[in-house]
C-alpha cells in the first residue's frame, strides 16, 4: 500500500492506494501518527484509490479514530466505494468515522 502525507491548516490529509490488508494495517498508525503535531486537530484520508479493506484494515482506522477523537478532532474518509465502503459499513464504522 502506498501512503502520501500532506497537511492542509489543522488537518492531516492521507491519501492512500492499493491494498489496506494485515501487512499494511500494521505500518498505517506507524507511519502516519507521528506526523500528526500539536497545530493538528483534524485527519482526513482519501480513499478514492483504496481497493480493499481488511479486518485489520478496519482495526486501523479504528485506531486512527481514537488517537484523532483523544485530540478533540474528527477523522474523515472521502471518496469511499465499493468493497470498501460495504466494509465499513457492515463493521458499523461508518456511525463514527464520518464517510463522504
Amino acid at each position: 500500500m502506498e501512503i502520501k502525507i500532506l497537511t492542509s491548516a489543522s488537518t492531516l490529509c492521507v491519501s492512500l492506494r492499493g491494498r489496506l490488508d494485515s501487512d499494511a494495517a500494521r505500518l498505517l498508525p506507524e507511519q502516519v501518527l507521528p506526523q500528526f503535531g500539536a497545530e493538528l486537530i483534524n485527519m482526513e484520508l482519501d480513499c478514492h484509490r483504496l481497493d480493499y479493506l481488511s479486518a485489520d484494515g478496519l482495526f486501523a482506522l479504528a485506531t486512527l479514530c481514537d488517537a484523532v477523537s483523544e485530540r478533540g478532532g474528527r477523522l474523515s474518509l472521502k471518496h469511499v466505494t465499493g468493497q470498501v465502503a460495504e466494509a465499513i459499513k457492515v463493521s458499523g464504522l461508518d456511525t463514527v468515522i464520518n464517510t463522504r
